[in-house]
């Protein structure tokens, strides 16, 4: 799982999932025009002569893919981001027991960062946090 950031401002835009190298996802969001809204905020990117940066939040199993990807749509969705995704939000999941573990982990990290960090890294991994 994966998120795409505008450089400029911080701001998460997209949240996706990919079993390849980030680099060609990277390269396939740029050459991609089913998307609009997301192709518009890559292309204002494109004008200030940067790049979307591209970051990898999550690891799992090919049968969890689908479901940690909603779960960090709607996650990053409560931290106020305006993103971009096409995704259909499934209910369902909410009760599911790897949505209450990632949401048991996440609770875990904010409860043991520096109250005046917004981001915590930890390797391959960045979660954005909103005061």
């Amino acid at each position: 799982i994966y998120t795409l950031t505008c450089p400029t401002t911080n701001n998460i835009f997209y949240v996706g999932r990919t079993n390849g190298k980030l680099k060609n996802r990277l390269t396939g969001h740029l050459k991609d025009n089913v998307n609009r809204e997301k192709k518009k905020v890559i292309n204002e990117i494109l004008e200030k002569d940067k790049l979307p940066i591209i970051e990898s939040i999550d690891v799992c199993t090919k049968s969890d893919v689908y479901k940690l990807e909603i779960f960090w749509i709607n996650l990053i969705k409560t931290w106020g981001f305006n993103l971009t995704n096409l995704v259909h939000i499934n209910r369902s999941y909410h009760n599911s027991k790897l949505y209450l573990k990632r949401k048991t982990e996440y609770v875990q990290l904010v409860s043991n960062r520096s109250s005046e960090s917004h981001v915590y890294r930890s390797i391959n991994k960045t979660w954005y946090l909103k005061k």
